[in-house]
C-alpha cells in the first residue's frame, strides 16, 4: 500500500488570544475603568496588550489575504508590508483588502481613537525619563546660614508616590471599543462589497494609479 502525507494548515489567528485576553483584563479592571487602585495598576498593561491585539489583527488579515491571493509569491511580497509602520498598517489595510475599492474615512471618531492607541503605545515603548523642576524660596540669615529649604522637603521629593499610569489620562474604554467597533465594520466584513450605511469605511476614489501611503 501506498502512503501519501497530507498537509493541513490551519492559520492561528492570534489576535483573536489578544482580544479574549482584553475582555478579562477589563473584567479584572472594573469594566468602566474606575478609579480604584486595580485599575490604575493595569492601565499601561492594558493599553500595550490592546495596542498589540490591533497590530496582530492587521498582521493577520494582510497575511491571509495575500496568501489566499498570491499564494506563495506572497512570501516575496509580505516582508514589506510587515515592515511598514503601525499607522501605516492602519491606513493601507482597507484599500488592500478590499482591491482599493474602499478606504478609512480619517474624520470618523473610531479612526481617531485607533491613532490615539498608536500614540499611546509609541510614547510607552520609547518612553524615557526627564527632570522635574521644583522651586523653593531661600535665603540667608546674618550668619550666612541658609533659612527656607528644610530637610523634610527634600525627603518629600525623594518619596513622591509612583503613578502607575505614566500621566495617561485618556478613555481608554472608548479606545478598546474603538478596536472592536473597527473588527465589526471592517475586519469581520472586509469580503462585502457594499459598505453602506457604515461610515468608517468609504469609497476610493478612481485613479489611474495605486499608492502605498507612508505615515510618520
Amino acid at each position: 500500500m501506498k502512503t501519501n502525507t497530507v498537509t493541513i494548515r490551519k492559520f492561528q489567528k492570534r489576535y483573536n488570544t489578544y482580544l479574549k485576553l482584553l475582555l478579562e483584563l477589563r473584567g479584572d479592571m472594573g469594566w468602566f475603568f474606575d478609579d480604584s487602585h486595580k485599575a490604575s495598576l493595569l492601565t499601561v498593561p492594558f493599553i500595550l496588550t490592546l495596542a498589540a491585539a490591533l497590530e496582530c489583527s492587521l498582521n493577520d488579515h494582510l497575511t491571509e489575504h495575500f496568501d489566499d491571493e498570491f499564494g506563495d509569491n506572497s512570501k516575496q511580497m509580505l516582508p514589506g508590508l510587515m515592515s511598514m509602520n503601525f499607522k501605516g498598517k492602519l491606513i493601507n489595510i482597507v484599500p488592500i483588502l478590499t482591491k482599493y475599492k474602499f478606504k478609512l474615512n480619517t474624520e470618523h471618531k473610531v479612526y481617531a481613537l485607533l491613532v490615539e492607541l498608536i500614540k499611546l503605545r509609541n510614547n510607552l515603548v520609547h518612553n524615557k525619563s526627564d527632570y522635574d523642576a521644583h522651586e523653593f524660596t531661600v535665603s540667608k540669615d546674618e550668619h550666612g546660614n541658609v533659612q527656607g529649604f528644610q530637610s523634610n522637603d527634600l525627603e518629600s521629593l525623594m518619596g513622591e508616590d509612583v503613578d502607575y499610569t505614566f500621566g495617561i489620562k485618556a478613555d481608554i474604554g472608548a479606545i478598546h471599543d474603538a478596536v472592536e467597533k473597527f473588527h465589526e465594520l471592517f475586519l469581520e466584513h472586509y469580503g462585502d462589497t457594499d459598505f453602506s450605511g457604515n461610515d468608517l469605511i468609504i469609497p476610493l476614489e478612481e485613479s489611474n494609479e495605486i499608492k502605498i501611503v507612508l505615515t510618520d
